[in-house]
C-alpha cells in the first residue's frame, strides 16, 4: 500500500501493489456511479501523464454515500486505458472539468480475473487476455 501523500500532487500514481503489479484505484461517489460506473483517469497535464506511467492497472470503484457501501466495478490495464477515449466531463456548476481517459462499464474487465491473478501470483498482465 502506497501511503505517501504530497501537498503539491497527491500520491505517487499508484495505490496498491499486488502480485508485482502497481494499481491506481479510482473511486466515484456521485449518485450515478453505483448504477453506471465510469472509470475516469486524468490525462490533461504532464503531471497526470507522469503519474499514469507508474501503474499497470486502473481499478474502478463506486461508493454509495447513503449506505456507506463500496464496490469494485472492474479494471483495465494501462494499454487499454490509453486506447480509451479522452473527454472533459461537465461540472455541476457549469463549465467543463479536466481532460480524462474515460472507460465505461461495458469496457471494464471483471475483477474476478484480477482475483485469479493474485491467487496464482502471475506477474505478466498478458496472461489475463
Amino acid at each position: 500500500l502506497d501511503t505517501a501523500i504530497h501537498d503539491d500532487h497527491g500520491d505517487e500514481g499508484f495505490d496498491v501493489e499486488v502480485a508485482g503489479l502497481k494499481a491506481d484505484i479510482k473511486v466515484a461517489a456521485h449518485p450515478m456511479a453505483w448504477k453506471d460506473p465510469i472509470l475516469k483517469v486524468p490525462c490533461g497535464s504532464w503531471k497526470d501523464m507522469t503519474k499514469l506511467e507508474k501503474s499497470q492497472l486502473f481499478i474502478c470503484c463506486a461508493f454509495d454515500v447513503s449506505t456507506n457501501r463500496l464496490k469494485i466495478c472492474g479494471f483495465v490495464d494501462v494499454e487499454e486505458l490509453k486506447a480509451s477515449p479522452q473527454e472533459r466531463m461537465n461540472l455541476r456548476g457549469g463549465g467543463q472539468g479536466p481532460l480524462n481517459y474515460i472507460v465505461k462499464k461495458e469496457n471494464l474487465r471483471d475483477i474476478s480475473v484480477q482475483e485469479r491473478l493474485m491467487k496464482e501470483n502471475l506477474r505478466d498482465i498478458d496472461e489475463l487476455r
